[in-house]
């Protein structure tokens, strides 16, 4: 699943087959025809890494700088869902 998160950028959710059940979210940006990987995230939950690409789409439209993205440390804490 493949999420555009304007100014170049998408969010792109994977299971890649032979890894188990590994998910991952990846944001890049479009350079001419070419795609630069900005961040690589892993999950081993599905709805968990959909939930996260969705928020992290929705921040990187809303304006924020992708350094936010770039520079936070591993591990999901952009906002964590309120319980």
């Amino acid at each position: 699943m493949t999420i555009p998160a304007g100014n170049g950028y998408t969010v792109e959710v994977r299971q890649i087959g032979g890894l188990g059940t590994t998910w991952i979210v990846r944001v890049q940006k479009r350079v001419l025809v070419f795609k630069k990987r900005i961040s690589s995230d892993w999950f081993l939950d599905g709805p968990q890494a959909t939930r996260y690409a969705e928020q992290l789409a929705a921040e990187l439209r809303s304006g924020h700088s992708i350094d936010h993205v770039e520079r936070r440390p591993p591990g999901w804490n952009l906002h964590r869902p309120s319980r």
